[in-house]
């Protein structure tokens, strides 16, 4: 497996999710919109557009699940993810769907199409939040697994 970095992951996943096309709402595109930390995750998402991300990376560290070229490496990826103006029940199935969608972007990712990415394990949507209006904000939870060179 080639060795790579958290960042050139990061890039890899910000053009990949912007070009999904999602089984919910499809003429709802996936955005990226970086933004400030607030309380450690990206409420700078509640009240945008639908499907406005953001991707945090929480700390790293070796897995230790294969040896070859580079070190096994592994870490939680949180894709915080805007669902605005939408009923409840509306958000929860598109929430599911968007799961399903993410799954399967991170599976068609794996080296060689992403050099070094070996593959992302789909935890679960975490909190929803919300605002005073009907938006909300769910982070989609993912456990990532790649090779880093460690020097």
């Amino acid at each position: 497996m080639t060795p790579t970095t958290s960042s050139a992951l990061s890039l890899a996943f910000k053009t990949a999710l912007e070009a999904i096309t999602p089984s919910a709402e499809p003429l709802s595109p996936w955005t990226f919109t970086s933004g400030p930390r607030e309380q450690g995750t990206a409420l700078h998402l509640l009240g945008t557009a639908l499907r406005s991300f953001d991707l945090i990376f929480e700390s790293g560290s070796e897995s230790r699940l294969w040896y070859g070229n580079g070190v096994a490496y592994t870490c939680r990826l949180r894709i915080a993810t805007s669902y605005a103006d939408l009923a409840p029940d509306v958000r929860d199935h598109m929430i599911m769907d968007d799961g399903v969608d993410l799954t399967r972007m991170f599976m068609q990712l794996a080296e060689p199409t992403v050099a070094g990415f070996a593959y992302a394990v789909y935890q679960r949507a975490g909190q929803i939040y919300l605002d005073e209006g009907s938006n909300a904000m769910v982070e989609h939870l993912f456990d990532l697994h790649w090779s880093q060179n460690i020097a």
